[in-house]
Order: C-alpha cells, then structure tokens, then sequence
C-alpha cells in the first residue's frame, strides 16, 4: 500500500484517517484547561487528605502537587495512567482537567463552555 497522507489505519479498533504518517495522536485541549487544573488541584487536594495519603502543603510546588495527585487517581483507578514513555507534567495535569470535568456538574462555567 502507497504511504501517503490519506492512508486509513486502525485506531483501537475503529478506522480513522492518518493525517501524516509521522504525526502523534494528540491530546484535545479542553478551553478552560489552566482553571480547570487549578480546580483538580484543590478538590485533588481535599480527596487525597480524606483517603490519608497524606496532606498537600501551599508551600508544595506545583509540579508535586500534580504528580502527587496524579499518582493518588491512578493508585485508586479513577484516571488510566498515562504510558510511560507518555509521562510528563503537561500530559499529568491533561489527565486532571479531564476528571475534574467529570466531577463537575455539566452546567458549571467551566464545563459548559467546551
């Protein structure tokens, strides 16, 4: 089969268009992306405090606080983890605005805009 852009492949399990043959499969970003972070990490903050994973500090970086909270939702499989090679604190904090979103109600600002 002749490589070429319009190439069909199989993405689990359902055919898609290739868009280029080098190109990554991409995270969609969410519009409100930054303030829903903010808001996974506050309400991230609280749920890892009440499972007793400890407790996040203010004075905790924001990378640790994401990696922190990450790795407590992955611990207690409410997010699939992200593929190794695939870690990084942009792809971490993806992964909490998505469930964040899920744990908001569908008509709050932040959801109902995307």
């Amino acid at each position: 089969m002749a490589e070429n852009v319009h190439r069909k492949q199989i993405v689990y399990g359902i055919i898609a268009p290739a868009v280029l043959e080098t190109a990554e499969l991409k995270m969609s970003k969410h519009k409100h992306e930054a303030e829903l972070v903010k808001k996974a990490l506050v309400v991230g903050a609280v749920y890892v405090k009440k499972r007793g994973y400890g407790e996040i500090e203010a004075a905790d970086s924001h990378k640790l606080k994401v990696e922190y909270i990450y790795r407590a939702l992955v611990e207690d499989k409410l997010i699939q983890p992200l593929a190794k090679k695939d870690i990084s604190i942009p792809n971490m904090e993806h992964k909490l605005a998505l469930w964040i979103t899920r744990q908001l109600p569908s008509d709050h600002p932040l959801v109902a805009g995307h």
